[in-house]
């Protein structure tokens, strides 16, 4: 079932979330971009603590969130450590990860945490963990930025993350060919069908998954990543760009 966090909604038939992220390493710069992000107007942040020096610290990420609180009051906020393995920098081990985790829920700053399907044993646990902090919702993610497996397997990965009991589940996979984009659209589009009260978002990455990144509203998609400046992942787009895009989608939708 979709919900809504300061205002924003996240669920199916509507224009995608666009979430933008913040790379930086230092805390002076990280809490900049924050401000200008918030003051602009943009609904969704994403802070990708791998990025941060002080990540392999639970009390440097605590302390940072504590300083942004007053800054995101009314935009949401998302909390990603990306290992290595799935593309990003981290590189500490698993209880170092679930550290970082717990630290950044605890504070209650974060109004979504990003855990990686398999870089925890159990992926119950942590969600659990995330979810007793009050109202964090948790999005239960997987990126394979080598590949796009077939449909059946990212049905079965889909399906995995869902039983969890994750508030959205998320998948990102490398395309080689056009025919990836649409197997990744396809897989997304039966999940949707077939668990109309699960939240799920999905995109294929690179230049060739560009049309995975506005299409969620068609597809069952409620969060989409842009950049604006430094982008995290392959094939985002330019916030404007992609609002501009998602917006005339959603016209011609509701235009039927």
């Amino acid at each position: 079932m979709g919900f809504t966090i300061k205002g924003v909604t996240f669920d199916r038939g509507k224009a995608p979330v666009i979430c933008v992220p913040i790379i930086a390493e230092k805390k002076e710069r990280i809490l900049e971009e924050m401000t200008a992000l918030a003051d602009s107007g943009i609904s969704m942040i994403e802070w990708r603590a791998d990025f941060y020096e002080g990540v392999g610290d639970p009390k440097a990420i605590g302390e940072l969130l504590k300083a942004a609180r007053s800054i995101v009051k009314n935009t949401v906020l998302l909390f990603t450590v990306r290992t290595k393995f799935e593309g990003g920098k981290f590189e500490g081990d698993e209880d170092a990860y679930i550290e970082a985790i717990d630290a950044a829920a605890s504070t209650g700053v974060c109004d979504m945490v990003d855990i990686e399907y398999l870089s925890v044993q159990n992926p119950k646990n942590v969600v659990d963990i995330v979810h007793s902090n009050s109202s964090v919702k948790v999005i239960l993610s997987h990126h394979d930025f080598e590949v796009t497996e077939e449909e059946e397997v990212l049905a079965g990965q889909l399906e995995d993350m869902n039983s969890v009991g994750a508030d959205i589940v998320k998948l990102a996979v490398m395309p080689q060919t056009l025919g990836d984009v649409l197997t990744l659209l396809y897989a997304t589009a039966g999940f949707s069908a077939a668990y109309p009260d699960s939240l799920l978002v999905s995109m294929s990455m690179g230049k060739e998954g560009l049309i995975s990144r506005i299409s969620g509203e068609i597809f069952g998609s409620c969060i989409t990543f842009a950049s604006m400046g430094n982008s995290s992942a392959p094939g985002q787009l330019p916030y404007e760009d992609c609002r501009s895009m998602i917006g005339l989608i959603h016209r011609a939708l509701q235009k039927g």
